[in-house]
């Protein structure tokens, strides 16, 4: 019985030490393909070495001395994103209650708003901020409107299935009852939604918090177009 489970043991043993060179032998003509396929030279490599270390040197020293600059636009940003989150939650509001299919007016209407606010959702911050600056110029007023649209294409989307999930058989229960469809708002819709508004404001002031830092590399304030001059001029040490 010893006999026969031997040379079983031995050809498992064998599979997985073919299976370990197999391994390794793919590992290393991945890495030798992505070395060809990105042009890998060892002697460029060690050639731009110092200049490697005197960049990693200038960031290591930073130059203190537009502070007062960087702390500005800091404040300018988290204003921007401030303000535009309020706005953006508060506008989404009539957009949501026309999008959501169970409470909304004509079903039409809601699959073409969503359709639309789905498609503009999918455009990036930048393109938003781009267009707006070529419209109203350089300037925070255009990274503005641009965090605003931003924000209520987030809070469309983020109340509009907060109302969805409403259970059918209280909408159901109360037209049974005759009211009216504003008394359904009133009564049952908008206290769903007040509760659920502040945590849709924090989530789209951490998300644009974020937008407003990207959004001055096309000029529209902040600390984004601090930064962006910044490394136009290579000037890493402000970085």
């Amino acid at each position: 019985m010893c006999s026969q489970a031997s040379p079983t043991l031995k050809n498992f043993a064998r599979q997985k030490r073919i299976r370990a060179l197999l391994l390794r032998a793919g590992i290393l003509l991945l890495l030798y393909l992505s070395l060809w396929a990105s042009s890998f030279v060892p002697s460029r490599l060690i050639s731009g070495a110092p200049a490697m270390w005197e960049l990693f040197w200038r960031i290591l020293h930073p130059d203190f001395s537009q502070l007062d600059i960087v702390l500005i636009a800091l404040w300018d940003t988290f204003k921007l994103a401030l303000l535009a989150s309020a706005l953006g939650t508060c506008l989404a509001i009539p957009f949501v209650l026309l999008s959501a299919r169970n409470i909304s007016p004509n079903r039409y209407l809601a699959n073409l708003l969503n359709l639309g606010f789905s498609f503009f959702r999918t455009l990036p911050s930048l393109v938003h901020a781009a267009i707006l600056v070529s419209i109203f110029s350089v300037g925070k007023f255009s990274g503005l409107i641009a965090l605003t649209i931003i924000s209520i294409l987030i809070a469309q989307k983020y109340l509009r299935e907060a109302l969805e999930s409403l259970p059918s058989e209280t909408l159901d229960s109360l037209k049974a009852l005759g009211a009216t469809q504003s008394q359904i708002l009133l009564k049952s819709v908008l206290p769903q939604l007040h509760e659920d508004l502040y945590s849709c404001f924090f989530i789209i002031l951490e998300s644009n918090i974020r937008s407003a830092s990207i959004l001055g590399f096309v000029g529209a304030g902040g600390i984004g177009q601090v930064l962006w001059k910044d490394l136009n001029h290579l000037r890493y040490d402000r970085v």
